[in-house]
Parts: structure tokens; sequence; C-alpha cells
């Protein structure tokens, strides 16, 4: 019974483990297309995500923080 459930938690980890990886891979996929994104146009990136932050009085750190997290988590 004992190594029956040892079993089943060495199951359970390599699942999260490889459940994380694969989150972690979607995440630097979308920023590697958000960078790609900005490098090609950056005028257009800093009048469509940037400005509009900034007009509401945040700090460019703050709406840098705000872009990517929204490019990172967008619902």
């Amino acid at each position: 019974m004992i190594g029956a459930r040892r079993k089943k938690q060495k199951l359970d980890y390599r699942w999260f483990l490889e459940r994380l990886e694969r989150e972690d891979m979607r995440e630097i996929l979308a920023l590697e297309e958000f960078v790609n994104g900005t490098t090609e146009d950056p005028e257009a990136f800093l009048e469509e995500w940037l400005r509009p932050l900034l007009r509401q009085g945040l700090s460019i750190e703050r709406a840098y923080e705000i872009v990517i997290e929204s490019v990172l988590r967008p619902n």
C-alpha cells in the first residue's frame, strides 16, 4: 500500500513538472512574439500599448509591467 502511494506521488510530480514546463514554454513563446512585434514597428507599439497607460499617469516601468502581464495572462 505504501509502495503504491509513493508510485502515485511520483506520477503526480512528473505530471506537475511537465505541465509547468509547457506553461513556461507558452510564456516564453508569447514574450518572444511580443518582442518581435515591438521591434518591427516600435512607433506602433508606443502608440497602441504604452501611450494610453502613460496618459493615465502610470510610470514607464508600471506601464511595461501591465503590458507584459497582459501578454502572459490575457484573460
